[in-house]
């Protein structure tokens, strides 16, 4: 998917199109206790999403930061490790 029509379907279906989007960035050090209580709560947002799959599709392509399809730069790195070697 292009970035630019994830961002146009983003802003008309996500769940979080109406929410602060630092939620989804922490500034916190992704190991600490606060970067997985803010993550939680992106979380749970997501996980009512009805483009998470597709928000998930576009995280594992372009972005190494955030929350994105519910998962966390840490998940994704490991889903991206887990493709390669299959």
């Amino acid at each position: 998917m292009k970035q630019r029509s994830f961002i146009e379907l983003l802003s008309r279906e996500g769940r979080c199109r109406d929410r602060d989007p630092d939620l989804w960035f922490p500034e916190f050090d992704e190991r600490t206790k606060e970067y997985g209580q803010q993550a939680a709560k992106a979380i749970a947002v997501c996980n009512m999403c009805p483009i998470k799959e597709t928000c998930l599709a576009y995280g594992l392509e372009f972005e190494d930061y955030g929350v994105w399809g519910g998962t966390t730069p840490s998940q994704r790195r490991e889903m991206r490790k887990h493709e390669s070697t299959n």
